[in-house]
């Protein structure tokens, strides 16, 4: 956890360990035992290139609005984390579907496509994760 001065907002980092190889992930988020959602750009491929464990920044999740939208933790928040390994094309489908909710909303760099999708006549993506949890508790 990370304090930012003159502020009550905490950031938090998961450590990552080695790997052998590249893996595709991504991060949800539970707060104060409501419902899972995506992490803020917590879409990411894991590789190690190096001994040391890697820290990787974690975000709150986000609703479809983002109205009021808060990147950091608060104090007092029980945080849930899920850490979902997937292939790569279910990777894509999650980079897709960020694409579109963020810079969908912008006048400069517009992107309104679906996303990938492995159904027929369909959006969406039919697929299984691997998963790691954990939780904390934001002082």
């Amino acid at each position: 956890m990370l304090k930012h001065e003159r502020d009550s907002l905490y950031s938090a980092y998961v450590v990552l360990e080695k790997v052998e190889e590249a893996a595709f992930c991504r991060f949800f988020v539970r707060l104060n035992d409501t419902f899972w959602v995506p992490s803020l750009f917590g879409n990411f491929v894991y590789s190690s290139a190096e001994d040391e464990p890697d820290k990787v920044l974690l975000r709150r999740g986000y609703d479809l609005d983002m109205r009021d939208y808060v990147s950091n933790f608060i104090s007092g928040e029980t945080v849930e984390v899920k850490l979902c390994t997937m292939t790569e094309p279910m990777y894509k489908y999650w980079q897709d579907f960020d694409n579109n909710l963020f810079y969908g909303r912008t006048p400069f760099f517009p992107a309104k496509s679906n996303p990938a999708s492995n159904l027929l006549g369909a959006v969406g993506y039919f697929a299984g994760y691997g998963c790691s949890t954990a939780s904390f508790v934001v002082p």
